[in-house]
């Protein structure tokens, strides 16, 4: 990736999220993906997050949001705006698929979206 988005800031980040079992992906978005970045530019960061349902997302990002927030901000030289991706959030899951740059998806997501799509057929 170019531009706004260094390659060992993603290798950190990737190892990070490897490392930290309730997160299933982590997705980089804003001026530093899109273009138009400055130096003093912050990161914008979405994470997917497990849980059985929306509520207990919500709780687990509620509850462990300000502690990754720390880790990831300790491993990165710019200032990091972490986000989480909510399904009625209507800012962040469009921007994130209009030019997000993933970094990290678990394996456990990969095979649950591949049952999903098995099942619903």
């Amino acid at each position: 990736m170019e531009g706004g988005l260094i390659p060992h800031w993603s290798e950190a980040i990737r190892a990070w999220a490897a490392d930290t079992v309730l997160v299933e992906a982590v997705w980089a978005f804003g001026s530093r993906v899109k273009g138009g970045h400055r130096p003093d530019s912050d990161l914008d960061l979405a994470l997917i997050i497990a849980g059985g349902d929306n509520q207990e997302r919500t709780g687990n990002a509620i509850f462990l949001g300000p502690r990754w927030r720390e880790e990831l901000q300790a491993l990165l030289p710019v200032v990091l705006d972490l986000h989480f991706m909510e399904p009625d959030d209507q800012v962040v899951p469009p921007a994130v698929r209009d030019h997000g740059f993933l970094i990290y998806s678990s394996p456990a997501l990969s095979l649950r979206s591949a049952l999903s799509a098995a099942t619903s057929r």
